[in-house]
Parts: structure tokens; sequence; C-alpha cells
């Protein structure tokens, strides 16, 4: 039987595709993505007095998200099902994909507002000075990306007894773990932009970006590229989680 396409004028990647070499007989291990437990989880110590900031900025919803199990076999079969022709999972029901609809339900991140954008030739030392209260040493940043894991070793915890100056330069390091960490992670997953920093002077300007379209975008852009070197993102694993809600299906 001949898989198809039957019309390769669409479906133009098939011979190197994935499924190509299921079709002749060789066998894939099954695909263990990478965990990111103690990023999702965070290593920031969560505090009552962070809310009304995440609230501002868009990222509360984000910040609530917990550890959740996969589905080993279906993200494999979600891979084998990806076409990056047309950006959609081809099954049988028909074609589905990852939506901006997926953003806001399940991350709670906004999909409307300005584009996020900024400048990558500021000069970051002060920057960090002003937004975090510290400057980061020669071998903690690398280029205009800052190393996740100096957020925790030099911000200070907060406690209900700190002035809001300190609450908010906290807050601001919550979220850049979040964005470097989950959201917008590379392959190392030990670096954030520090263009995102410039973003959340201002908590109310802030929650007025549309962050969950570039999230959106990236998901989207990298999905299966991520999905092959073994890892995913989180808006990808919480659409293989909750697969069938909230998904777009197109017969």
């Amino acid at each position: 039987m001949d898989p198809g396409p039957s019309d390769p004028s669409l479906l133009q990647l098939q011979s190197t595709h994935r499924s190509t070499r299921t079709w002749r007989g060789e066998v894939y291990e099954t695909m263990r993505v990478r965990r990111r437990r103690g990023v999702v989880d965070l290593t920031m110590r969560y505090h009552s007095r962070m809310i009304p900031y995440l609230r501002s900025s868009g990222f509360y919803e984000i910040s609530r998200v917990a550890f959740f199990g996969l589905d080993w076999a279906l993200i494999n079969a979600f891979v084998e099902r990806w076409r990056p022709e047309t950006h959609t999972f081809h099954m049988h029901c028909g074609e589905c994909t990852i939506t901006l609809q997926d953003v806001q339900v399940q991350l709670g991140l906004p999909i409307e507002g300005m584009p996020v954008t900024g400048t990558t030739d500021a000069d970051y030392a002060d920057v960090c000075e002003r937004l975090l209260g510290r400057t980061p040493g020669g071998d903690d940043v690398v280029g205009c990306k800052l190393k996740v894991d100096w957020l925790e070793r030099h911000i200070p915890a907060i406690d209900d007894d700190s002035d809001e100056e300190s609450v908010q330069r906290y807050v601001r390091s919550y979220i850049l773990q979040l964005i470097g960490g989950c959201l917008f992670a590379d392959e190392s997953n030990r670096f954030v932009h520090l263009m995102f920093l410039t973003l959340l002077k201002d908590f109310q300007v802030a929650g007025q970006y549309s962050w969950g379209v570039l999230v959106w975008l990236i998901c989207i852009g990298s999905c299966v590229a991520d999905l092959a070197q073994g890892h995913t993102r989180l808006l990808a694993r919480q659409f293989f989680y909750n697969f069938g809600h909230g998904t777009d299906f197109r017969s």
C-alpha cells in the first residue's frame, strides 16, 4: 500500500519525513522528552505579595501552572504526524494544530495587545542595577543573555516586611526565570535575554504586551525541531496533555 501523499504538491517533504522510515519498517525507540520540572516549579520562592504584580503584568496564570506527567507514546504519535509544510498534525480524524486559543486557555497568557519587541543595544548592566538592584558579573552575562541561576543566587527573597521596591525587583526576577527557563527557553535552558527585563520596568505596561502570541510563534516554529532533539516547550506539553480540549480540528 502506498502511504501517500497521493498529491505531493503540498506535502513536499515526505521523502525526509519520519513517517517514511516507519513505512519502511524501521523501528524507533520511544522518544523521552526532557523534563523541566525544576524550572516549571521554579527555584525562587513564591510569596503572596507577588500576586498583584503578576496579575498586572499578565504572568499570574502561567506562574500557577504545576508540573504534570507526560504520555510518551502520545508525544511520539504526534511527532510522526506533524507536517512542517502546513504546521499541523495530520490525524485520522483530520488536521489539528496548536492555536492562540490554546495559549490563552491553557497558559493564561494575553494574546492581544502590543507586539513583544525591544532593544538589544541597551546598557544592560545599568538596566539590571535599576530594575533588579544588582549588577551581574562578567561570567554571568553572555552577550545580551543572563544566566537564569544568577537570579536565584543574587536576588534576595521577600517576606511580609519587605519594602515595595524589593518586591517589584523580586517579581521581575521571577518572571525572567519563567521566560528564560520555560516560555522562551533555548537548548541550554540556562539563559534569558535581558531585552525582556526592559519590558518589565512598568508592570501595567508589561501587561499590555501580547506575550502569548510570541510563545505561540516560537512553539509552532520550533515544535518538531525541539521534539526531535528530545525536549518540548511548555505550550506543546500542555497541548499534548490536554489533547482534545481547546484544539482546532479541521476535516
